[in-house]
């Protein structure tokens, strides 16, 4: 249906408007027809928009979907979760590590006071050093097997303290405090490392 006046394009429902072909208008009314068909796909395109833009419209036909309203604030949303789990990780890593360098220390001050019964108990040579028994033979503080009158000393001492702490007792109490202290040590840097 061809409009033959002014009023007939004018009083047109939107609708019909824009599905009228162009060549069905008279040629003397194309400039108003196209003219007001023209502002209304821009006013529905720019609804479009709006509605993309605000969030409103799950059809993607002007913004992309990443310019979407709802798909930013659900990108921030997984990424203000992503940084709360990170730091509920954080935190929860702390306090195993606390807990574990508590229980170190710990172990360390059992140690010192077990490595102090063992010295306590070590035989006492005239000039100050610990003696360890060690089988037949005696050990002192540093390791070196006893010969001559040091040996005989001890051995003297032996007799009178059969009780008295073995090269054993002082390696195995010296290997568990080195190992407790590497554990430490570790553990701070591999924290201090997280904390980076």
């Amino acid at each position: 249906m061809a409009p033959d006046t002014k009023d007939d394009l004018d009083a047109m429902p939107d609708a019909e408007l824009l599905s009228v072909p162009g060549e069905a208008i008279p040629s003397g009314r194309l400039t108003a027809f196209f003219t007001r068909r023209a502002a209304l796909l821009h006013q529905q395109e720019f609804n479009e928009l709006v509605l993309e833009r605000s969030g409103n419209s799950t059809r993607h036909f002007i913004i992309f979907p990443s310019m979407d309203a709802q798909e930013r604030r659900r990108r921030e949303e997984e990424e203000q979760r992503r940084v709360l789990q990170a730091e509920r990780e954080m935190l929860e890593y702390q306090e195993r590590t606390e807990r574990l360098l508590a229980q170190i220390e710990a172990q360390q001050r059992y140690l010192i006071e077990r490595r102090q019964e063992i010295e306590d108990r070590a035989l006492r040579l005239h000039d100050g050093r610990r003696v360890y028994v060690d089988g037949e033979q005696y050990r002192d503080e540093l390791g070196n097997v006893l010969q001559g009158r040091d040996r005989d000393e001890a051995a003297g001492q032996h007799r009178q303290h059969p009780d008295a702490s073995t090269w054993r007792d002082k390696k195995d109490i010296d290997d568990q405090y080195a190992e407790a202290e590497r554990l430490k040590q570790k553990m701070l840097k591999d924290r201090a490392s997280v904390e980076r």
